[in-house]
């Protein structure tokens, strides 16, 4: 009898484990990206000297986007604040190569997705999302 309830306890763990590795998470920024990339506007960015990165913030009451490009014009991450929680998109050689999900004033991210050179881009991209445009 012990047996079996030995046999359906670790069905059941392995039932657990296989959904928490298939979970992704559910980035919203590709979505709020259409609302404001026809915004973006060299001219009207701002220029960090530290970082020479030029950077455009789109503010609304709830969220602020955010978009960062290198002098050459290559864009490096875009950035989404809603609430308490940030994704981050960050780009290597004009492909998405990390996806982020982290709190507000954290260091570290609560969830990472790094995105393969091999992979073909999606729509997460925002590479892809203006050549399907």
């Amino acid at each position: 009898m012990l047996f079996r309830y030995v046999i359906v306890i670790n069905f059941l763990v392995l039932i657990i484990l296989k959904c928490q590795a298939a979970k992704k998470e559910i980035f919203e920024l590709p979505e709020v990206r259409k609302q404001f990339v026809n915004n973006i506007d060299f001219k009207k960015a701002e220029f960090n000297k530290d970082s020479h990165l030029y950077s455009q913030y789109f503010d609304t009451s709830v969220l602020t986007y955010s978009i960062s490009w290198n002098e050459k014009g290559s864009v490096s991450s875009e950035s989404l604040q809603k609430n308490e929680d940030v994704e981050i998109f960050i780009y290597q050689d004009g492909e998405l190569s990390m996806k982020a999900k982290m709190k507000r004033h954290a260091f570290k991210p609560y969830y990472k997705e790094d995105i393969a050179e091999s992979i073909e881009q999606t729509e997460d991209s925002i590479f892809y999302y203006l050549k399907s445009k």
